[in-house]
């Protein structure tokens, strides 16, 4: 059998669990900061809206009734916009989001729990592996939140998964 470990890395292969623990922060901090831009960009169309929905009964009297057939489509046009922009906040809002647990086995090992559930997705002798198999449960039901336990039943750690 074949050791693929490098010396001085704890028998992790090529500093990979390193890596991926590093690149999902980084993925997961894209995350944030790309909705906190769409946030951000669906606030002002909005501001937007609104402001010309106010200015809309003085520049209405002005208008010849061809304007005014004109003006009413983009208002409902700009309604239309404004209320999928809503839509969708509440939506982000109300996602459901599934928690994951890792926590000790009864006796020795570990086990992998979606909360609110009595039944265990799987246990395991190894905390990491049961870790591994947690992170792959969070990912693939994202938006999601994964709950880590020592031995004692403490928690000791929080991740998040973006969908």
């Amino acid at each position: 059998m074949s050791n693929d470990s490098k010396p001085g890395t704890g028998g992790k292969r090529n500093g990979s669990s390193s890596t991926d623990a590093s690149t999902q922060r980084a993925k997961t901090a894209l995350a944030k900061k790309v909705r906190k831009s769409a946030g951000d960009a669906s606030a002002r169309v909005v501001k937007q809206a609104r402001q010309v929905v106010q200015q809309l009964p003085e520049k209405v009297s002005k208008m010849t009734p061809k304007q005014k057939a004109a003006a009413v489509g983009a208002a409902a046009a700009a309604a239309t916009a404004v209320g999928i922009a809503a839509a969708a906040r509440r939506r982000r809002k109300q996602a459901p989001q599934s928690v994951f647990l890792v926590q000790p086995g009864k006796g020795d090992g570990w086990r992998v729990v979606k909360q609110g559930s009595k039944r265990a997705h799987g246990t395991f002798e190894l905390k990491s592996a049961a870790l591994d198999a947690a992170r792959e449960l969070a990912r693939k039901q994202a938006p999601s939140e994964l709950v880590i336990f020592n031995q004692d039943g403490a928690e000791i750690d929080r991740h998040s998964y973006e969908a």
